[in-house]
């Protein structure tokens, strides 16, 4: 809430698209949504990777340049927000059709000048692991079922931070799957396919 609607009088009686007095209005999420061209120091390499998403989001180019020209503080352009919220830049380039943001990511993924590459962070290694206790068969009661997991309780509870630890270092099966659900300009995949021959061939193989 801004400090000019702090001090204007809210109205007390629903009025429908108007107004709800239930209604409690809440900050920006400023991880994601800030404006800033300065990127935000998580003091994590990985945590770090979320200014890119913010960068697309917002549609600040400005921010995406810098941080593809800063050495050593983002580790990947492909790594998604979190479990709960699977999108990478990516998608949200697709989401905005925002042209101008898609060809600076894969300029910079293209540049060969040592100078000039993205310098990425090496993140340090994650001592967590996923706990897994096997599934039944698919033919464990006669008849064929669904895939069911066996562990429960206490083992899910470290899994649950170990949800989003794997870096992804190239277009993936995830960010493939949030495209095909966007309506946007095919123009943008045209950049995509013309990147390289894997990106063209996995390209082709899903919007064929």
């Amino acid at each position: 809430m801004t400090s000019d609607e702090e001090g204007q009088k809210m109205p007390n009686k629903f009025k429908k698209g108007v107004w709800n007095p239930k209604a409690k209005l809440v900050d920006l999420n400023t991880s994601l949504m800030s404006p800033s061209d300065e990127p935000i120091d998580y003091k994590s390499v990985k945590l770090n990777n979320k200014n890119l998403i913010r960068a697309a989001a917002t549609g600040n180019t400005q921010l995406l340049k810098t941080l593809l020209s800063t050495k050593d503080f983002i580790s990947s352009v492909f790594d998604i927000w979190g479990p709960e919220s699977n999108y990478s830049l990516i998608e949200y380039f697709f989401k905005n059709q925002d042209k101008e943001g898609l060809e600076t990511l894969l300029t910079a993924l293209r540049e060969k000048n040592p100078q000039e590459k993205i310098k990425f962070a090496y993140p340090p290694a994650v001592g967590l692991k996923r706990v897994t206790t096997g599934s039944n068969s698919i033919f464990a009661y006669g008849t064929r079922v669904r895939k069911v997991n066996m562990g429960r309780g206490g083992r899910e509870y470290n899994n649950a931070f170990a949800d989003d630890i794997e870096l992804k270092q190239d277009l993936n099966e995830i960010t493939m799957n949030n495209i095909l659900r966007i309506d946007t300009n095919p123009e943008l995949l045209g950049l995509m396919r013309a990147h390289n021959n894997n990106w063209q061939n996995e390209i082709d193989n899903r919007f064929a």
